[in-house]
């Protein structure tokens, strides 16, 4: 219930911005229309205020009348984008979480250029003790105690039913992940591995589910 609120309350600030901005956009338009009306039509001290310009010369009767219907046009075609406003907003707060996976600093540093090189290669793969649960589903272990060695020259295959850890063992190769405890050697330790080297000698193939 209390993730609930919290959850809740946010939408209600951003609600509350969001209104804003629209109740905003839908007001200045015909503020700044009216206000030009006046502005050149109407009195300002007993005189108006276009004419005054023309009498004393500083405007043309033509440059007055272009002035209100730019104003006029322009203001009208500003009301006009009102509309798209909640698409923008709505976009805006959408690609904040795509911004926010961008600027995430990973765990794993995969430009990090010391460690091993193609030359330290052996060969050999092992996984030692591995219990390993994914961020999105930390109470649900998908590798519990796992440990198996692959020897230069050895081929393998892991079998099993959909969901039961094969992808994830060779995410865990790949370092896309981190186990949760245990040992995953990969030549060396996956700790002070050089990332694209790792990444270059290893390939898999992912079979049909039957």
């Amino acid at each position: 219930m209390f993730r609930y609120e919290k959850q809740l309350k946010t939408a209600q600030k951003l609600g509350i911005r969001k209104a804003l901005v629209l109740a905003l956009g839908a007001a200045l338009p015909l503020s700044l229309l009216f206000f030009a009306t006046a502005s050149l039509l109407d009195t300002f001290g007993n005189s108006r205020f276009g004419t005054k310009l023309v009498l004393e010369g500083r405007m043309t009767p033509g440059s007055i009348f272009g002035v209100f219907w730019a104003v006029q046009v322009g203001t009208r075609r500003l009301g006009e984008s009102h509309s798209q406003m909640g698409a923008i907003i709505s976009a805006k707060l959408a690609i904040a979480d795509i911004f926010a996976i961008i600027d995430r600093t990973p765990e794993i540093d995969c430009t990090q250029e010391d460690g091993f090189s193609k030359e330290k290669i052996k060969g050999v793969i092992s996984f030692n003790n591995v219990h390993f649960s994914y961020p999105s589903r930390p109470s649900v272990e998908v590798l519990k105690d796992v440990s198996f060695e692959v020897k230069r020259g050895e081929s393998i295959a892991l079998v099993g039913h959909s969901g039961c850890g094969k992808s994830t063992i060779v995410s865990l190769l790949l370092r896309y992940y981190e186990q949760n405890s245990g040992m995953v050697n990969s030549y060396t330790d996956l700790y002070i591995s050089l990332m694209y080297c790792l990444q270059n000698h290893l390939n898999w193939r992912k079979g049909k589910e039957l």
